[in-house]
């Protein structure tokens, strides 16, 4: 018996032609280029590539990358048309710097804004309290910092403090120099103004405090010197000059002298009041006005004019105390009881 061997045939695959294929070539090639466009991956810049814009991040390592041109233009210009940040630099490590410019001729950082109610440059530290500051401008053998304004009521540099405590201050100045004659000053105004009305410097106090308050351990708090010529009416200038509704100059002292005027030629101290006191002193312990030398005076009111002498017999130990008497001669007149000898 023979056993036959039934053959199965399987369909033959049509053949594809050419147009087909080409056309699920370009298929392949467009579905591809989408998922590229549409959907991009993390693409990373690393060390010795291009630079790619609108990724995630660029890595580049320990190397740097550096944008050179010769142009007389702007190298790199960035425009920011939302409300964030055109350009910002972070810096994250120990004593780094998060922009570093230099310019060999030019300005090193130039901020310009047209708008009336922001800033050209802003500096914000956010840090803990220490010992740093928003904006430190170095000048080494130049200003640190100069400001100019043409504003009319605008002020070249304007300093405001929030702080509540005891020593703060809206501008702490600080010099080091010691040499003598130099005229080192920690804050200097001075005023070019030939009128009348101009001020080196002006301190205002809106409340009951004080508009300039000086300070010294050894020398002077408050130190004037004039030597112009005709300055509030005064041949010889004023070094201090006072004018309040209450208190013209105020000093206070603990152990030295509150307010001390010397003079070459002309007053080392000059009062006047249109309404009150030229000058008012006050004591509770020794003389409300002490004069080593001469006293001149056009018109005197007082309700007890007396004088204090040391005593002839104990002038280390006792005083005499005498009132005036009004005369036309110098007289010298001692009332009492005396017991005479034979």
């Amino acid at each position: 018996m023979t056993n036959d061997t039934v053959g199965i045939d399987t369909p033959a695959t049509p053949r594809r032609s050419r147009r087909a294929l080409i056309m699920a070539a370009l298929g392949g090639l467009g579905g591809l280029v989408a998922s590229r466009f549409g959907a991009p991956g993390p693409a990373v810049a690393a060390a010795g590539n291009p630079l790619i814009m609108g990724n995630t991040g660029n890595t580049a390592g320990t190397a740097n990358t550096s944008l050179t041109t010769a142009s007389t233009g702007t190298a790199l210009l960035v425009t920011q048309n939302g409300s964030g940040t055109a350009l910002r630099g972070s810096a994250v490590g120990a004593g780094s710097i998060a922009g570093f410019f230099t310019a060999a001729n030019g300005t090193g950082i130039s901020g310009v804004t047209a708008n009336p109610n922001t800033y050209g440059v802003f500096g914000s530290n956010d840090g803990a309290t220490g010992g740093g500051g928003a904006i430190r401008a170095s000048g080494k053998n130049n200003h640190g910092l100069v400001a100019t304004t043409a504003g009319t009521v605008a002020n070249a540099v304007r300093a405001t403090t929030s702080s509540s405590a005891a020593n703060a201050a809206a501008i702490y100045g600080e010099v080091s120099s010691t040499a003598p004659g130099s005229g080192s000053a920690a804050v200097r105004g001075v005023s070019k103004s030939t009128s009348a009305d101009g001020i080196g410097v002006w301190g205002s106090q809106a409340g009951a405090g004080t508009g300039v308050y000086g300070s010294s351990f050894t020398g002077y708090g408050v130190f004037g010197d004039s030597n112009v010529t005709g300055v509030f009416g005064n041949a010889g200038g004023f070094g201090v000059h006072g004018s309040g509704a209450v208190k013209g100059v105020f000093g206070v002292s603990v152990g030295g002298t509150g307010v001390h005027g010397y003079s070459e030629s002309g007053f080392g101290v000059w009062a006047g009041s249109e309404s009150n006191y030229g000058i008012y002193g006050y004591s509770t312990s020794d003389y409300s006005g002490y004069f080593n030398g001469g006293l001149y005076a056009g018109s005197v009111s007082a309700s007890i004019k007396s004088f204090r002498i040391d005593h002839p017999l104990d002038p280390a130990g006792k005083v005499l105390t005498h009132s005036c008497v009004e005369s036309n001669e110098r007289k010298l007149v001692y009332d009492g009881v005396v017991t005479t000898d034979a």
